[in-house]
């Protein structure tokens, strides 16, 4: 594999490993040992034998620029004690559904302004397609994950759209596509003695986004204390937004409570809208699973009703769907832990500390864990007639305690968004297949939005 491909190729060189070696394997990449497993079976054994405080490797530009700026590691980046206590206090508004009721109407309201910015990109066009699907997904994603972070419209859809949100999103973009530079490519070796020109660029974005979120952070500060509330009247009110309940509750820092909005905000952009770009467009390339979808939605809120909270489980279709498109596309990688005890894997000895992989892209695609890998069959999740697949086959949000805190958010996000676009519309895609470079299509996904006669 070449220094440029990076990660765009490693899922394919992977799955040929898996094919040529077996079900686990070992190997040495740029001076690090990790053993790679295929099975379900042992991938479970590896999550329920991790403890309390699951272990996994640290990113090494990421920890290198906090340590430089004296910003704390984060949720993300932390261990053991320190790692629990963040995480416990940020859990409760993350990952009870009640908690995530109060950010509904939210959500909605940009919802709302989504499909306005999607119907005037239609107009004029025959067949309703958009240009610049993704730019239209990032806007979507990054203004709905704002009001959860920050407590307040971050100003994407004004007229003309505000300045720091869209550099937020292309920090985001530089963020993500410096790190695979830096952890694939000659200059792994160098940037932590040297400003190489990717952890320079990473540097910037990432300094970018600081300063975007501690205005925000600054703002949310000035409007709390000209309500003159002490904290315990604000936790008392009936939905107290997550910013506000960070700072009123005082778990954590103002400074460790500015990275955890941050790393909520970036989290959530990138993964959230391209995996509404994957769904849209796997949905588009199957109109019978699209019509599926379509006369579910139809069957709980009607031709122009809205979800709630409490119809999320009258939704099974949808979400085979959904979890359907993320195990064709995934956006994650794989899951990675390090164990703090020794452990048998497929038969051998795998010492602790060792970096144990489990690839999501080769398990997806692999014909011993899926009938058809290589189709789009939401059916298959169903439990009335779906395929007999192991529980630990298809972990996008990983497992255990250090599984995706946004899990829950994400998922109402892109429910309540793709209800909205089925109910008006049916989406129609007349193109030669999109292949996948990591998390991104290789080119613009054009789907069409033909409005539906209702």
């Amino acid at each position: 594999m070449s220094e440029k491909d990076g990660f765009k190729k490693m899922f394919r060189v992977q799955k040929k490993l898996f094919d040529e070696y077996g079900p686990i394997y070992k190997e040495n990449l740029f001076g690090r040992t990790s053993v790679n497993i295929l099975y379900p079976a042992e991938s479970e054994k590896v999550f329920r034998a991790e403890g309390k405080y699951p272990s996994r490797p640290y990113v090494k530009a990421w920890k290198k620029y906090r340590e430089d700026r004296g910003i704390h590691a984060g949720i993300a980046q932390t261990e053991g004690k320190e790692w629990k206590r963040v995480r416990q206090a940020l859990a409760p508004k993350m990952m009870r559904p009640r908690e995530l009721h109060d950010n509904i109407e939210n959500f909605y309201e940009v919802v709302d302004d989504a499909m306005s910015r999607l119907q005037n990109a239609r107009q004029g066009r025959t067949e309703g397609e958009v240009d610049n699907l993704e730019e239209h997904l990032f806007y979507w994603a990054t203004e709905s994950i704002g009001t959860m972070a920050f407590d307040t419209r971050i100003g994407l859809y004004e007229d003309p759209p505000k300045e720091d949100p869209k550099r937020f999103i292309e920090c985001v973009h530089e963020f993500f596509e410096m790190t695979q530079n830096l952890e694939l490519s000659m200059e792994k070796s160098f940037f932590e003695f040297m400003d190489t020109p990717s952890y320079k660029k990473f540097c910037r974005a990432q300094d970018d986004v600081m300063r975007i979120g501690q205005k925000y952070i600054d703002m949310k500060m000035v409007e709390l204390e000209e309500m003159a509330k002490s904290p315990e009247e604000m936790l008392e009110e009936k939905a107290v937004p997550i910013l506000t309940y960070m700072l009123a509750k005082k778990e954590l820092s103002p400074h460790e409570i500015n990275i955890s909005a941050i790393e909520m905000f970036m989290a959530g952009v990138d993964t959230t809208s391209n995996t509404m770009v994957w769904l849209l467009y796997n949905l588009a390339r199957n109109p019978d699973a699209q019509e599926k979808l379509y006369q579910e939605i139809n069957s709980v809120i009607g031709k122009d009703g809205y979800l709630t909270v409490s119809d999320l489980g009258k939704i099974p279709y949808t979400r085979a769907a959904l979890r359907e498109s993320m195990r064709l596309n995934p956006v994650i990688f794989m899951n990675v832990r390090q164990l703090n005890k020794d452990i048998v894997l497929s038969g051998y000895h795998v010492p602790a500390g060792t970096l144990i992989q489990m690839p999501i892209y080769s398990a997806c695609y692999s014909e011993q864990l899926f009938h058809n890998p290589t189709e789009y069959k939401p059916d298959r999740w169903l439990r009335d007639g779906g395929d007999d697949i192991h529980a630990f086959a298809h972990l996008p949000f990983g497992f255990g305690p250090r599984m995706c805190l946004g899990r829950r958010v994400a998922e109402l996000e892109i429910f309540l968004f793709l209800s909205k676009l089925v109910q008006k519309y049916r989406f129609d895609y007349h193109h030669e297949p999109v292949m996948k470079l990591l998390m991104l299509p290789e080119r613009p996904v054009k789907i069409n939005f033909i409005e539906r006669k209702n």
